[in-house]
C-alpha cells in the first residue's frame, strides 16, 4: 500500500468528517467511492478514529439529539432510521437514553395539542378522531403506550 495515498485519504476523510458528525459506515462508503480499496479504507478509518475525527458514539448521540429536537421524531422512528448506519445496538440504545424524558413527554403532548384542533374540525366521530391523532403520533415515532396515554387525555 502506498503511504502517500493513505495520507491523502486521511486528509480527505478528516475534511469529510469535519463538516458534521459521520458514522463509520458513511466514511467507509465515501472512501470506497473515492476509489480506495477495502484495506486502505480500514486503515484510514482507524487513523480517523485515533485522531478523534470519527466516533460512533458521538455520531449516535448527535443523530438522536438532532432528529428529536429538530424533526420531533420519537424513539421508535429514530431507532429505525439510525439502523442504516450499522452501529452497535448498545451504542444506539445509550444514545436514545440520552434523550431527556421530560422533554420527550412534553414534545409528544405538544404535538398532540397542535394536531387535535385540525382533526376535530373535520369530524365529530370521537373514536375516529382519537384514532387519527394516535396514528399521526405513531408515524412520528412515539411508542404506542405513551401515545394512547396522551390521546386519552385529549378533550
Amino acid at each position: 500500500m502506498n503511504e502517500d495515498r493513505i495520507k491523502r485519504g486521511f486528509a480527505s476523510g478528516a475534511k469529510y468528517c469535519s463538516s458534521r458528525e459521520r458514522a463509520p459506515k458513511q466514511v467507509r462508503d465515501k472512501l470506497l467511492s473515492w476509489a480506495f480499496s477495502e484495506e486502505e479504507a480500514d486503515l484510514i478509518i482507524e487513523k480517523l478514529k485515533e485522531e478523534r475525527f470519527l466516533d460512533a458514539e458521538r455520531f449516535a448521540r448527535a443523530y438522536c439529539h438532532d432528529k428529536f429536537e429538530f424533526n420531533q421524531w420519537g424513539r421508535v422512528k429514530i431507532r429505525m432510521y439510525i439502523g442504516q448506519f450499522d452501529l452497535p445496538t448498545s451504542v444506539v440504545e445509550e444514545a436514545l437514553e440520552g434523550i431527556n424524558k421530560e422533554k420527550y413527554h412534553h414534545t409528544l403532548s405538544s404535538l398532540a395539542e397542535r394536531k387535535w384542533p385540525g382533526i376535530i374540525a373535520k369530524s365529530e366521530d370521537d373514536y375516529l378522531n382519537r384514532r387519527k391523532l394516535a396514528d399521526y403520533l405513531m408515524r412520528k415515532g412515539f411508542e404506542g403506550d405513551l401515545v394512547w396515554k396522551v390521546v386519552n387525555e385529549m378533550e
